[in-house]
């Protein structure tokens, strides 16, 4: 069976039991503070998360099992829709003049919605991170019970963050020009910049496909996002609030 990205990276996230030392942690997340402080530091209003919707662990143990083909979808809505999430999330860097997610094909062809996400962004980097959690394996990085600092960034073909993958990462953070370049210009070649986005609230969904729409999204999707005022949109025509 040929896996996806995604896939591999959900079943090493999920499976890897090392943990990086508590120095090289706090190294990680001193660059999150310094990115905060020194980069991201007045423009937070302007920048949104986006991230690519896939495979979720429901946080409430009694939620029924899955019934439809939106299951997960309706079960993380349960759990977020008009509250915010204070777990981590990996997701992709957008401002709010990028209307459309033109250039973005790899991450198109992984997931049917996406999630226009508010919140802190933490970190950003220049392409595309895997990251895992300082606390635990975790499921898709929410079901972690703690706030803060929940995830750190590693490089899939190396394994995890170590000094030397510190630096690694370290030089692809992203700093103010690269905020300036990715503003005027977006995304052109199909990468993409992963960031962290913190204590974050859903403002739209995105349909990727055209496939929001039928029996089960029209019963057990479409009645949460109207009691909550999340609109949906197609790809080229983010709604950021």
């Amino acid at each position: 069976m040929k896996l996806t990205i995604h896939q591999l990276r959900s079943l090493i996230e999920a499976n890897f039991r090392d943990v990086p030392s508590q120095q090289v942690l706090d190294k990680a997340k001193d660059l999150k503070r310094s990115f905060i402080k020194n980069v991201l530091p007045h423009d937070q209003e302007a920048w949104f998360a986006i991230h690519f919707f896939g495979a979720y662990k429901s946080q409430d143990k009694n939620a029924p099992p899955p019934t439809h083909k939106w299951s997960d979808f309706e079960n993380y809505l349960h759990d977020y829709a008009g509250r915010k999430n204070p777990n981590e999330a990996s997701a992709v860097l957008f401002h709010n003049s990028m209307k459309s997610l033109g250039g973005l094909k790899n991450a198109l062809s992984s997931s049917k919605i996406a999630l226009v996400l508010k919140g802190t962004i933490t970190s950003g980097y220049t392409s595309d991170i895997a990251s895992t959690k300082y606390t635990s394996k975790g499921t898709y990085g929410y079901d972690s019970p703690s706030a803060g600092f929940v995830k750190h960034p590693w490089d899939l073909r190396q394994g995890w963050l170590d000094d030397r993958q510190f630096e690694f990462l370290k030089d692809r953070i992203v700093d103010k020009e690269d905020l300036d370049l990715l503003k005027t210009q977006g995304y052109q070649s199909g990468r993409y910049w992963e960031c962290f986005v913190d204590n974050h609230v859903i403002v739209s969904v995105i349909d990727l496909r055209g496939e929001a729409k039928g029996k089960d999204w029209d019963k057990h999707i479409q009645p949460i996002l109207d009691a909550y005022g999340i609109p949906l949109t197609g790809k080229d025509n983010i709604f950021y609030g």
